[in-house]
């Protein structure tokens, strides 16, 4: 789980000071970083209880929180540039 090493790295955390806010086993949260357990249902609860829920995204589908945003208003844009056209194409039709 490397995105999870990841997330404990850029919080500058060690993997003892993770386990006990998130009520866990430092050998837990080891052997998730060595990829040996996957994330449980009351580890992912406590993540997003303390905050972490945009990591806990990350972590699982691999996304990053600020691209998935970056994308949808991207697609927003683009959607606000079509409603635009329709509206300039509407306008010159009844005018």
């Amino acid at each position: 789980m490397d995105r999870f090493k990841q997330f404990i790295d850029e919080r500058g955390m060690s993997q003892k000071a993770l386990a006990k806010e998130m009520d866990v086993t430092p050998s837990y949260i080891s052997a998730i970083c060595l990829g040996r357990k996957q994330i449980s249902g009351d580890l992912m609860k406590n993540m997003i209880l303390k905050g972490h829920g945009n990591a806990l995204l990350w972590i699982i589908s691999g996304v990053h929180p600020e691209e998935e945003v970056k994308q949808l208003q991207d697609d927003l844009d683009r959607a606000n540039d079509l409603i635009d056209s329709l509206e300039r194409i509407m306008a010159k039709k009844f005018s």
